[in-house]
């Protein structure tokens, strides 16, 4: 939020069982070293099975399954697994991919009640599962433009997300990357991605009903922005040369173009126009090219941020 499915979104916005996890958060030894298998028997195994929930996220489940002298367990929420071996009583470890450590917990009568994701958080046991499901309600093309529109990443300035509707489903771009993701409404101000039902998004409107920001996985706020109105006059104070911060060679020089910028990268002659979307936020869309503009206290441009937050400085006359 890199959301791979919706590119850095899901990067920024989804903790899973397997991503909460640090190997710096393994039980005891060092973080570098692979902890020591331990026997436990059968029987013992099968005192973990079950399914258990988070407790920051109740649409998230994990199913335990003892196999020979591990455990499989099985993320719900999308099928994915992971399996994980004893290395005492009651911690278990992953061996394949990214170090994964659980510390399962027993309650007064002996029983496992919770696990211990790493340290970063309790699940716990429960006795009336019922999968995650979702209903698409009835609605029409006209009922789902009041959320088009671009939004910002409220924590990570510089991030946006198109929606705009398209056969009758809200349509989510990445303006990073292009990628696209699709919704249908559960309710009225609520939709979810039909492949993966976590996948929720929740507008929020102001007294008026004006749609004014987006939550996403029910914790990244995305606020919606007003269009941009710029005048060719308006378009010169964004106008000069521009300095790569990291490589003082590569130079781009930005032009006002009728109601857009014109950005020319002066190691090759390369020419992107960008369009005015937001206030300092321009875009390409054919080439899913950002470009976002900073002002000092003064309101002069100082700087660019284009493709893979590569910052240019502006060059002082």
């Amino acid at each position: 939020m890199q959301l791979k499915q919706f590119g850095r979104l899901v990067a920024v916005c989804c903790i899973t069982l397997l991503a909460a996890i640090q190997a710096n958060a393994q039980e005891g030894g060092n973080a570098s070293e692979t902890p020591k298998e331990i026997s436990l028997s059968p029987k013992q195994l099968k005192a973990y099975e079950g399914i258990f929930q988070s407790a920051q996220n109740k649409e998230m489940n994990v199913q335990f399954t003892a196999d020979s002298n591990s455990l499989d367990a099985k993320l719900l929420w999308n099928g994915g697994q992971i399996r994980i071996f004893p290395q005492s009583e009651l911690a278990f470890f992953s061996k394949e991919g990214e170090r994964v450590s659980l510390t399962f917990v027993k309650g007064t009568d002996g029983t496992i009640t919770q696990v211990n994701v790493g340290g970063n958080g309790l699940w716990n046991r429960v006795n009336n599962y019922k999968p995650l499901t979702k209903q698409e309600i009835p609605h029409t093309p006209e009922q789902l433009k009041i959320y088009e529109g671009l939004y910002e990443n409220a924590s990570n300035n510089g991030m946006y997300l198109q929606f705009t509707e398209k056969d009758n489903m809200l349509v989510l771009k990445q303006q990073w990357d292009g990628q696209q993701v699709q919704f249908v409404p559960d309710s009225a101000w609520r939709f979810f991605n039909k492949q993966q039902l976590m996948f929720t998004l929740d507008f929020k409107k102001d007294a008026n009903g004006n749609v004014t920001k987006v939550v996403a996985f029910g914790r990244d706020v995305w606020n919606k922005t007003k269009p941009a109105h710029y005048t060719h006059g308006d378009l010169k104070a964004f106008e000069g040369k521009y300095q790569l911060k990291v490589d003082n060679d590569d130079l781009i020089q930005i032009s006002a173009s009728g109601d857009n910028l014109v950005v020319k990268q002066l190691w090759d002659g390369k020419e992107t126009i960008v369009n005015p979307m937001a206030e300092l936020y321009f875009y390409n869309a054919a080439e899913n090219y950002p470009l976002k503009f900073t002002k000092s206290t003064d309101g002069t441009i100082t700087q660019a941020t284009a493709l893979n937050g590569d910052e240019f400085e502006r060059i002082k006359k």
